[in-house]
């Protein structure tokens, strides 16, 4: 049974779908992180260009397979890179938001409706960092695993490629070479070896 992607989209296809889900992760939780600060409307600003990016990212890995091998391979690659390298950072800076909130959190033998609602509101906020950081976490495994596969993809092609033009060349050189008529006369010259 012939697939019709090729191996490349047996392979890319499903990432670029579990990198899709982990994309919904992550924009669910800045979207519930920026309706908990009301206030300030630009705090997750740099988080949304993030989630968009990695959007652009996964459906130009999923156009490329669609089109077929092309030399600007590359280009997605380092753009993967690019979004891989963003979501670790902000993994980083979440799950040191995730400890900061699991030190400071309101003790449970406290009592009053203060201490309630204090604890309630970190454990809100745990859980909407919590959501943040897997989604950020899951888009690096998942954008690690397609630059992986699409380099591999672009390794044998390139094998591939080069092996095409050197029988290419051996064609055409093997042709000038039998265009010699049998007995014609040919001249050779020794080139003198220097040692530096």
């Amino acid at each position: 049974m012939k697939m019709p992607f090729g191996p490349i989209g047996a392979a890319i296809f499903p990432l670029v779908f579990l990198a899709l889900a982990s994309w919904v992760v992550a924009l669910a939780g800045v979207a519930s992180l920026q309706h908990l600060t009301t206030g300030d409307k630009h705090a997750w600003q740099f988080d949304w260009w993030i989630v968009l990016l990695n959007l652009v990212a996964f459906c130009l890995v999923a156009a490329y397979t669609l089109m077929g091998p092309h030399r600007s391979n590359i280009g997605v690659v380092a753009l993967l890179a690019v979004v891989t390298t963003l979501n670790m950072i902000r993994c980083d800076v979440f799950n040191t938001i995730r400890l900061e909130l699991d030190s400071s959190s309101t003790p449970a033998s406290s009592s009053g409706s203060a201490a309630t609602g204090r604890r309630l509101l970190a454990n809100s906020t745990t859980q909407r960092v919590d959501t943040l950081f897997a989604g950020y976490l899951l888009m690096s495994v998942f954008s690690v695993l397609q630059m992986l596969v699409l380099g591999h993809y672009q390794s044998t092609s390139q094998s591939e490629y080069s092996s095409k033009n050197v029988n290419a060349e051996a064609r055409g050189l093997s042709s000038s070479v039998s265009g010699v008529p049998t007995g014609a006369a040919t001249t050779t010259h020794a080139v003198p070896a220097t040692t530096v």
